[in-house]
Formats: structure tokens, sequence, C-alpha cells
């Protein structure tokens, strides 16, 4: 709400400045945009939301009395914004990376905006064409593209180097918190890497916060790349820094995405990095064409297939061409490689809630143990699994904050808060 503030803010007075036509048309293209897609990170978070769109006439409290939205008002709104946008952004082509929207970053978040509208709970069945039709638009314009190599696409966010033909659109940070910028750096790597406390090799201190589990390790076959890049195969010793093999143990492995050690900071600093995080993958676009794709036409067809086969071809794993035959073997195999590809991007408690499938696969994931001593540690499987089992349906949606309750007396809790 901080940005939908600040965006208000700058549409109010959009008009005032004196300025080339065209850069002010841009800027109101982004600002709108970006205000619509803060309000998507809203609405599928807490549900009931308010919708706001301009700024508040003064600060008396009967100013910000403010009702939540119907959802299904707040969906179409989202969409109305982003499609006026759209068009109205920079080709993807013409910029030099994915920190700037472009038309490909607005058309493959209104995939994503319309498959959410799709599936749970608006259940909106008709919006999976519109999702095709997003997700066609960005690849035909024959400009994007799987980076050969999946370990690449990371060691660029890493890197501060673009790859916007892959990496369409980013969250973008900058520098180690020293020196000249203190305010542009962020955490990512520092709070989801490899758990590192003493930094002896300068490799960059983390709290490992992000572990895998066994039942996404094994979701993986044994031959696809991504997996040990996703889920790093070593930890590091707390007191000497060497690197130690996971082997067995599958539950104390962290997210392997965004490994500090490939930071070039120097010095590394223990709480900022400058690594990028990722909003959109063209990998995703491939993913969200081919589900919307079988969803619409209650089969897969041939570009939905050959869509899957390229995403496999990267990972170097063979696709079984059984899988793509029927509705439900492929709408499960795109499933399962959303998580194989997708992990650790902020994308999967959203993806099986819509699917209708949150709460089951929960439960799954914590009965899905393993028997062996010398494959668990004992306080993180037995921590994760009771998580897992307290699961419910109150846990698809957040609570409404109390402080915003105590403020604007026309918000409602969620239910089951």
């Amino acid at each position: 709400y901080s940005g939908i503030g600040r965006a208000n803010m700058l549409l109010k007075y959009i008009g005032q400045p004196q300025m080339d036509e065209t850069i002010r048309t841009k800027i109101e293209a982004q600002t709108r945009f970006l205000r619509a897609y803060y309000h998507f990170m809203l609405v599928i978070r807490f549900m009931n939301i308010p919708l706001i769109t301009e700024v508040p006439e003064d600060s008396n409290k009967t100013s910000v009395q403010i009702p939540q939205s119907d959802p299904r008002e707040v969906y179409r709104w989202i969409i109305r914004e982003m499609e006026w946008a759209a068009p109205l952004l920079p080709d993807a082509s013409t910029l030099t990376g994915g920190g700037e929207l472009s038309k490909s970053a607005a058309y493959g978040l209104l995939a994503r905006v319309a498959l959410y509208m799709a599936g749970n709970p608006l259940n909106e069945p008709g919006m999976y064409a519109k999702a095709k039709e997003y997700a066609a638009t960005v690849i035909g314009y024959e400009f994007h593209e799987l980076n050969p190599s999946y370990k690449d696409v990371f060691l660029k966010l890493i890197q501060d180097e673009y790859d916007i033909r892959e990496s369409i659109f980013e969250v973008e940070f900058y520098g180690n918190n020293q020196s000249t910028y203190t305010t542009t750096a962020g955490q990512v790597g520092r709070i989801n890497g490899i758990a590192y406390s003493i930094d002896i090799n300068n490799w960059g201190r983390s709290l490992g916060t992000i572990r895998a589990s066994q039942y996404f390790y094994q979701l993986f076959d044994k031959d696809d790349l991504r997996r040990d890049w996703t889920i790093a195969s070593y930890s590091y010793d707390g007191e000497t820094g060497e690197k130690i093999d996971c082997a067995n143990n599958y539950w104390m492995r962290f997210c392997g995405k965004f490994r500090r050690e490939y930071e070039l900071s120097n010095p590394k600093d223990s709480q900022y990095t400058p690594i990028n995080f990722p909003v959109l993958r063209y990998a995703d676009v491939l993913l969200m064409y081919a589900e919307a794709i079988n969803e619409y036409a209650g089969a897969p067809d041939d570009q939905a297939k050959e869509a899957i086969r390229e995403i496999r071809k990267r990972a170097g794993v063979k696709t079984d061409e059984s899988l793509l035959g029927d509705y439900r073997s492929f709408r499960d195999l795109v499933r399962n490689e959303r998580g194989r590809e997708l992990a650790f991007e902020g994308l999967r408690k959203w993806d099986l809630i819509r699917w209708g499938t949150f709460v089951e696969k929960m439960h799954n994931a914590g009965t899905n143990q393993p028997t062996e001593n010398k494959y668990r540690n004992v306080s993180y499987t037995n921590y994760a699994s009771a998580n897992y089992a307290n699961v419910t349906a109150r846990h698809i949606y957040l609570p409404i904050p109390t402080k915003e309750l105590a403020v604007n007396h026309a918000l409602r809790q969620n239910p089951l808060w």
C-alpha cells in the first residue's frame, strides 16, 4: 500500500510538469501497471482488500474508512489497468535488462493474473483463454528465449548481469550497503542462501532460513540439471567454512539458487547483497502458456507440448511422450514442472492455492518423512512435520492486520481468523 500511495500521488499530479508527452505517457503507463501489480500482490495474499485508486482528501480519520472490495472486481480492475498500460510500455528488445517494465513483462504478468483468476477461489475458467492470449503475445515477439544454462540464469542475477531474453522482469538491488550506496542493497541470498555464519572465505554470510524437503528433492529426476543448483548439494562447516557434501541428508539441504560465494561485492556485507530477484522469467511464460492451453481446450496441443519439451530439454531430461497425451497427465506434468523450474521464486504457494491443493499438499509433505536416522535431522524433520500437519484452510489467506482494523473501521477480518 505504500507503493500504491506513491503511485496515486504521482498520477494525481502527472499532468502538471512541463515535459515531453511521450515520456509523460510512459511514466503514467509504468505507474498504473505497478499500482495494479501491487493490488494483485495484495489480493492473492489477503483476498478481501480495499481497492485504493486515489489520494485521500485529508488526514482525517473519516477519509481512510475504506471498505474492502469484491475480489472479483479487484481482479477485473487489475486486468483493465494492465491492459491499458501494456501497449504503451517499451519493447523488451530496446531495454538493457529486466529492471524496467516492458511490454513482455506486462503481458507475461497479465497471463499470471488471468491464471489466478481462472483458478480458486474465483474459478472463472474462461480466463484460461485470456492467459493463453497474453502468454502467446510474449512468445510471438520472437525475442525471448531460454538461457541455454539454467545455472547461468541465477549467476547473472547474482553478479549484476542482465539477460532480458530470459529474465524478463526482476527486482533490482545494488551494492553492499557500504560507501556511497546505502539504500540500494537487498537481502537476497543472505536470507535464502546456504547457511554460512563465520565467512572465513568471503563467501558471504547467510541465515539459510529456507530448506528443501525430501518430497521436493525426489520430485527431480536424478539427471535433472536443475536439482543440485536449486537444492544445494553441500553445506558449510560452522567452524572451518569447509564445504560438506550433504550425501543423503535431504533435510539439511538449503536453497541454492542465490549463492553468495559467486557475489562480486568485496568485501561482502554481513547483512546486505546486490543480488536481484526474478519476478518473471521466460520459462514461466512457456509454462503458463502450456497450462492455459490444456485447461482451456481440455487437452494439450502441439504448441503446449513443445513448450514443455523446451523447458525439459534445457534441464537435460528426456520427456516421456506418454505424459503429453491427455489432459490429466499433462496437467500433472505441468504442475510438477513448475515446481522444479520455479522453486524458491515465490510462486509455489499461490500455484497450490489456485489449483485447490494447498492444504492437501502440505499434509502430504509432512507425512513424507525419511525413516532411517542417517537421512534425518530430527529437529528439522519433526518441526517441519508438525507445521505441515497444522495447515488448514485458514492459512490460504493472511489475516487482516490488527492495526489496520483499528484505523480503518470499515474493514472486516477474513473468515477463519
